[in-house]
């Protein structure tokens, strides 16, 4: 094929004049009929091998008929050698690789993997001349050339007929499969270019989209050593992959030894970046810097690193680009997003003075006020707020959490309140007491005339839910805020933080119906999303008013907390009775309060065995209603007794994990009580408190060992996890060798008195401090 000196493929000397096209069409109606009767043969051949398995059997009659097929079976091969010899005489034009001047890229001109079609001309016509040409010329680049077999369906399956020695256009199946699917093909129009079947041949767009398959050292260290053409497509500022920026935790350490930006080519128009890296990287830092004309957006994961309160120093001691003198800016003009989940890169960014004319969206991670390092106001907050003052045109704000003192709240808000085009505010801590400062501050935009038609948004968190007795002072302060909100065209959500409070410790002569209006909403809100819920009990039962409103369908853990000096009857009674309701009838019916939760943690070290009413009650029946339970944990306990008693209120048939810290007393009945053991579900393992338990993380005494050890006689859990801390004076011996013995005799003395039901799978028993052994065991059901 010839090229145009436009660069495009050139008209054949045939066309040129004009006068050839209708011999074309001709030889291609001519060879359309061929391909017409050929196929007809086929599918009657095909046919009659069908009706043979059918047919009498006159074996006279079949040999008579194989006889005469014979004879047209050789017509039919001397016909197929005379078409393939006249079809071997169709003219062919060796294809030109001329190089396209003007752009400097090289344009090979062959054919596409889909052939554009002009209506009228059959598919069956281009399969055979494709066919006929055994091979092609492709490019594989820089200027090197293979031939490549580009033999049709159609010609593949004349050839596996031929081989066999049979007719050619003869009833072979997959000759008549490809006629049929040629058939079906006749109408289609292919006219899109795909390039050429090979990595040089990829159009420069598609070239481009490759960058999202890997990251950019992997890019480097391929795409720009395959061959010339190639690193021009992949290096190309419009179309290339390095317009995009990306690095894995994984490739840290090879960025982190980076000190010359000359050792990073390429890398001077990146458009967007992804970094994911455990702390801030520098030589990153200064391709993005040397980027901040074309940077658009810029993604940076979270960070696994413990703020130590030096900003410019990594993990490993590197230093990295120090902190910008005042005044001397870095302006980033084109960068509209960020999304920067790491609070150590949210400082450097403000340490480096980044300027952000253009940005109109932000999103954080979870800031802090202080940085751990000293108590001034030095913390990721400080930088967040300095990149929303160096931000005019910002939009939207997002975040995790945003949280500040009363302290610089003020200060907060102000920087807000310097926002002109801001509209969106998500994950803003705020009490219910600070509202009106986060409304002054943003309506010296919002409620000017021209931005009342702007649609707004604000993300409240409520990191202090507490729902008590009377909450009218709240109810107030959300009407006035909810009525501010209507007035600016302002969506408020609400969401919690932490754990939401159910709060009937308090006595109150009288308790207030739960309001209704704003208040109502917003707690419908919260307790819609909350996950965690604290019951404080001892005090007034909240109105039954609230029934249908303290439904928790997220909540997966209910935590259990009388008041501090409340007796056990205080305790259950300030349990509202609605709170036990179950979603129907029945002991495997689920609570309608608690449907999802699996973890159940209980403080009841003031509640003493003896003073437990017996079931049913209110705290049993509350209990019984936790159908999704998977593990409880006792935090703290008056007695090992108690925590028994409370155990045969649950009502699953088995509990993954019992969490059990020493009590403060050794209260246990002379009996053991019948329902211990046919009401207690199987647990399948008893641990001790986890190391991040509220009170301790281990039993610290013999005494409490072996009250453990009479629990697990009780219980009779699958698996047993011991961890125990002896003292010095409880340890015979007088240096520290001895003292180690006797850990081991205690420790086999555990042992005997379970070995009945269990056996040793683990333990171990070692110094930990100058008066302090750890015993560990675990024992596992026979």
């Amino acid at each position: 094929m010839d090229v145009s000196s436009d660069g495009g493929p050139a008209p054949s000397r045939g066309e040129e004049g004009g006068g050839s096209g209708g011999d074309k069409d001709s030889l291609r109606d001519v060879i359309d009929k061929i391909h017409s009767v050929t196929s007809r043969m086929a599918e009657s051949s095909q046919a009659a091998k069908v009706r043979i398995a059918h047919a009498d059997s006159n074996k006279q009659g079949c040999a008579t008929l194989a006889g005469r097929l014979s004879g047209v079976l050789k017509t039919l091969t001397d016909v197929d050698s005379m078409l393939s010899d006249e079809l071997a005489q169709i003219p062919s034009v060796d294809h030109n690789t001329t190089r396209k001047g003007g752009d400097r890229k090289t344009f090979r001109w062959l054919y596409n993997v889909s052939d554009s079609r002009t209506a009228g001309v059959s598919e069956s016509s281009d399969e055979t001349d494709r066919a006929a040409q055994h091979s092609k010329a492709v490019s594989v680049g820089d200027g090197k050339r293979s031939r490549v077999g580009t033999s049709s369906p159609a010609a593949a399956g004349a050839a596996a007929a031929s081989s066999d020695g049979g007719c050619s256009i003869g009833a072979s199946d997959a000759t008549a499969a490809a006629a049929a699917r040629l058939r079906g093909a006749q109408s289609r129009q292919l006219t899109q270019d795909y390039g050429r079947p090979c990595l040089p041949g990829l159009p420069e767009g598609v070239m481009g989209h490759m960058g999202s398959f890997m990251t950019t050292r992997t890019a480097t260290a391929r795409l720009t050593r395959v061959n010339k053409e190639t690193r021009q497509k992949a290096t190309d500022d419009t179309f290339g992959v390095f317009r995009h920026f990306s690095m894995t935790k994984d490739e840290e350490a090879k960025y982190q030894a980076i000190r010359k930006l000359k050792d990073l080519k390429h890398l001077g128009k990146i458009r967007t970046a992804h970094v994911e890296a455990s702390g801030v990287v520098p030589c990153v830092v200064e391709l993005l810097e040397r980027s901040s004309a074309t940077l658009k957006e810029l993604y940076v994961s979270p960070d696994d690193k413990v703020h130590n309160g030096d900003t410019y120093v990594d993990k490993d001691g590197t230093p990295i680009p120090p902190a910008r003198p005042a005044g001397v800016a870095t302006p980033f003009p084109s960068l509209t997003h960020m999304n920067i989940q790491s609070n150590v890169w949210l400082d450097h960014i403000s340490v480096r003075r980044w300027a952000l004319p253009a940005l109109t969206s932000l999103r954080v991670s979870n800031p802090a006020q202080w940085d751990g390092s000293a108590p001034e106001w030095n913390g990721s907050l400080a930088s967040l707020m300095h990149l929303v003052e160096t931000a005019p045109a910002i939009e939207r704000l997002e975040a995790e959490r945003i949280w500040c003192d009363d302290s610089k709240w003020g200060e907060f808000t102000a920087a807000l309140g310097r926002c002109p085009q801001i509209k969106t505010i998500a994950g803003l801590d705020v009490g219910f007491g600070r509202l009106n400062a986060l409304k002054q501050a943003l309506d010296r935009h919002w409620a000017k005339p021209e931005k009342k038609a702007v649609r707004k948004k604000l993300g409240l968190v409520v990191s202090s839910t507490i729902i008590g007795a009377d909450c009218r002072e709240e109810a107030a302060d959300l009407g006035v805020t909810s009525k501010w909100a209507a007035e600016v065209n302002c969506e408020l959500e609400w969401r919690p933080a932490g754990e939401l409070v159910i709060d009937c410790s308090e006595e109150a002569s009288a308790a207030s119906s739960a309001p209704h209006g704003v208040f109502g909403e917003v707690v419908g809100q919260l307790v819609a999303k909350a996950t965690s819920v604290t019951l404080r009990l001892g005090g007034s039962p909240l109105h039954p008013s609230w029934r249908d409103k303290l439904i928790f369908p997220n909540a997966k853990s209910l935590s259990l907390q009388p008041v501090y000096g409340a007796s056990t009857s205080a305790v259950v009674a300030s349990i509202p009775e609605w709170l036990t309701e179950r979603d129907g009838a029945g002991q495997i019916a689920a609570s309608r309060c608690f449907p999802a939760v699996e973890q159940l943690d209980m403080y009841f070290q003031f509640l003493s065995f003896s003073d437990l009413p017996s079931a049913p009650s209110k705290l049993s029946r509350l209990v019984g209603g936790l159908r999704a339970l998977k593990r409880v944990a006792f935090r703290c306990l008056s007695s090992l007794a108690v925590g028994c008693e409370l155990l045969s209120y649950v009502s699953v048939g088995q509990l993954d994990e019992v969490e059990i810290a020493e009590p403060l007393s050794r209260e246990w009945p002379a009996s053991v009580p019948a329902e211990w053991n046919f009401r207690s579900p199987p647990i399948e393992r008893l641990v001790p408190p986890h190391p991040d338990g509220v009170l301790v993380d281990e039993w610290p005494s013999k005494a409490g060992v072996q009250s453990f050890l009479q629990l697990v006689s009780t219980l009779r859990p699958a698996s047993v996890d011991l961890t125990a801390t002896l003292r010095d004076h409880e340890l015979e011996g007088e240096d520290g060798a001895s003292r180690l013995q006797a850990a081991h005799s205690f420790a086999w003395e555990c042992y005997d008195r379970t070995k009945a039901l269990y056996t040793m799978t683990g333990g171990s028993c070692e110094q930990v401090s100058q008066e302090r052994h750890r015993l560990t065991m675990q024992l596992a059901a026979k």
